[in-house]
């Protein structure tokens, strides 16, 4: 699965291999783990609709993705931050 995060002044592109479909949301928690400015742009307040004011996700072929969708290693994401980053 390729990830780009992007935001105002940035864009980021990595590779996240799975070993099973996983949510969107946990693509984010892994996302947390592993890269601390992702860490640091989000609010403290990480329920679903805190996370959807703050950012869209969505596949490269823009379709819009929900925190609950599940996601492959085939799904290719874009994460793009609203006026942040």
């Amino acid at each position: 699965m390729q990830i780009t995060i992007y935001g105002t002044q940035a864009a980021e592109t990595m590779d996240v291999h799975l070993d099973r479909p996983h949510t969107v949301g946990a693509i984010l928690e892994i996302l947390l783990t592993i890269h601390p400015w992702f860490f640091q742009a989000l609010p403290p307040e990480r329920d679903q609709s805190t996370l959807e004011t703050v950012l869209s996700i969505r596949t490269t072929a823009n379709t819009p993705l929900a925190i609950d969708d599940t996601v492959t290693n085939e799904t290719n994401l874009e994460i793009h931050f609203h006026d942040m980053i």
